[in-house]
């Protein structure tokens, strides 16, 4: 049986090589606006956001 739901794009940051995933902002001042967030938080071992 196929789920309806699309699967997540993820990709590796460009310095650190860790798994991101593209999410979707739901705060006021960027809402609706993508961006690329880190799997798992690697604290300051990487400050890459897109």
């Amino acid at each position: 049986m196929s789920s309806s739901s699309s699967p997540a794009q993820t990709r590796r940051c460009r310095y650190c090589g860790a798994a991101m995933v593209l999410r979707v902002s739901k705060s006021d001042k960027n809402r609706g606006k993508p961006f690329w967030k880190y799997l798992i938080s690697y604290g300051a071992s990487c400050n890459e956001f897109e």
